[in-house]
């Protein structure tokens, strides 16, 4: 069984892409909101981060646990990130790992600069701004496609989320990247503009006997946006 996991400002919805050709390869495939996103409708706002996190982790290992047997994660950017601290927190329920771009590298203040730009900045004052970042062409229905990122990026929940997201919080230790003991497969994408130089960080820490590398010439952040991931 697959279960996947979005990225920031992204839905369940947005994955259906991705879920299409995998179909012919698993038993069960299915998509998650991510607190703060799409139809998931915990309180962010007055929340510590761990908290949500512990919150939405109990229920999915409750409904992962039913079925007793573990499962394969993918995730995408923020949802990397997700996927990576519910296998750290619960091991025994995941069975390998697929990391498209994740989040979680300890940054350096000119790449938090960088995403508090992108994140804080463009996906309100100049959304079309993003674009550049997330496509290798410039896509059909931009100027839509830019006004539907401002939207997502406006709600009330999104921007509570995003304040909690600090460098501090989401940055892994080297130490916690190296105990994934499971199956792992990194993709990152060498025209990824919205990190750029994270992947060093990961390829670095995630242990060598476990990870697959895998780094697409043509892959953005979040390829399937632009074109199927099996192209």
């Amino acid at each position: 069984r697959l279960i996947l996991f979005h990225g920031l400002g992204s839905q369940a919805a947005d994955l259906f892409s991705v879920m299409q050709p995998l179909r012919p390869h698993f038993k069960a495939l299915s998509a998650v909101d991510l607190p703060g996103h799409g139809l998931n409708h915990m309180r962010i706002a007055n929340t510590p981060i761990a908290e949500l996190q512990s919150q939405f982790f109990k229920a999915l290992h409750r409904e992962i646990s039913q079925r007793r047997e573990p499962v394969i994660l993918w995730g995408n950017s923020l949802g990397g990130w997700q996927a990576i601290h519910y296998a750290l927190r619960y091991p025994e329920d995941v069975k390998a790992l697929i990391l498209v771009s994740p989040a979680g590298a300890v940054e350096s203040p000119a790449q938090s600069a960088h995403l508090n730009t992108i994140f804080f900045d463009y996906s309100q004052n100049a959304p079309q701004k993003m674009l550049p970042l997330l496509f290798n062409q410039t896509p059909p229905g931009a100027d839509l496609f830019a006004a539907s990122l401002k939207s997502r990026f406006a709600t009330p929940q999104l921007q509570a989320l995003m304040t909690k997201l600090t460098p501090e919080s989401r940055a892994f230790s080297r130490a916690q990247l190296n105990s994934l003991q499971i199956p792992i497969l990194l993709i990152w994408g060498k025209s990824d503009h919205i990190f750029p130089e994270e992947a060093t960080y990961f390829k670095s820490n995630l242990p060598l006997g476990c990870t697959t590398v895998i780094e697409p010439e043509n892959f953005t952040h979040s390829p399937y946006l632009e074109s199927p991931m099996d192209k």
